[in-house]
């Protein structure tokens, strides 16, 4: 099986000689930011549970990382690959994050606000940026909280790769991709476009903001004729 095969449709977990059990994957899978360690992690909903589990790159199962029931969801690796980041909806509706331990699978949880999504580990790995519909920044132990560009909306958040900087999406007349600095300053839109620009993720040389967008649409209920883009970081070269 191909690393590109587990991050959809069913994962054959097995391992240790057992025979490989199919599971119905979520949408949530990140690869490990480490090329030389060739292991993906994927969180996967079972009829039974949500599991987060770490697979290797030919589908089997390394070890099982949090066993729980509820819904895990946008898994993200930290710079150093020992921690990773998810969202943990237990079933009451209330999403936190939560952080486990690669190698031991000790789970933390890090948010109390009980509508926290979308984690982003910075490149360095000292801080985590989530959304509850505004972007926030903590310390992975939870301290240090920092609500950035204020109260308007944010989602779907990525750190420049000098961790300066952070795109994320937000909802005005349109849906847009914004910028703005881990200072507060320079907060800018950068797509001023109509319809809905969607989940901005910045090149790893930090010349490049890519975005899914689909110019027809405010939400992403029929997007039909959805396409992906290419921008500087100052909203110019558009293609």
């Amino acid at each position: 099986m191909s690393a590109s095969a587990l991050l959809v449709g069913s994962i054959l977990v097995g391992g240790c000689g057992s025979r490989a059990t199919p599971l119905s994957a979520s949408s949530s899978s990140a690869l490990t930011p480490s090329a030389a360690a060739s292991a993906a992690v994927l969180a996967v909903s079972r009829e039974s549970d949500g599991s987060l589990w770490l697979l290797d790159v030919n589908g089997v199962a390394v070890r099982e990382l949090a066993a729980t029931g509820g819904r895990k969801e946008v898994v993200s690796w930290s710079a150093d690959g020992h921690s990773i980041a998810f969202s943990w909806d237990k079933g009451d509706g209330r999403s936190d994050i939560y952080v486990v331990d690669a190698v031991t699978a000790t789970v933390r949880q890090v948010t109390q606000s009980g509508g926290a999504l979308s984690p982003a580990w910075s490149p360095r790995g000292d801080r985590l940026a989530y959304s509850d519909g505004r972007t926030h920044i903590i310390a992975p132990d939870g301290s240090g909280h920092l609500l950035l560009a204020g109260a308007m909306s944010a989602e779907h958040g990525n750190w420049s790769p000098d961790g300066r900087r952070f795109c994320f999406m937000s909802l005005r007349q349109d849906w847009d991709i914004w910028v703005v600095g881990l200072d507060g300053s320079g907060l800018q839109n950068l797509t001023h476009a109509p319809g809905y620009q969607a989940v901005p993720a910045w090149s790893p040389d930090g010349t490049t903001i890519a975005f899914g967008a689909d110019m027809e649409k405010r939400d992403l209920q029929g997007m039909t004729q959805a396409h992906i883009y290419a921008m500087n970081p100052d909203g110019t070269n558009v293609n």
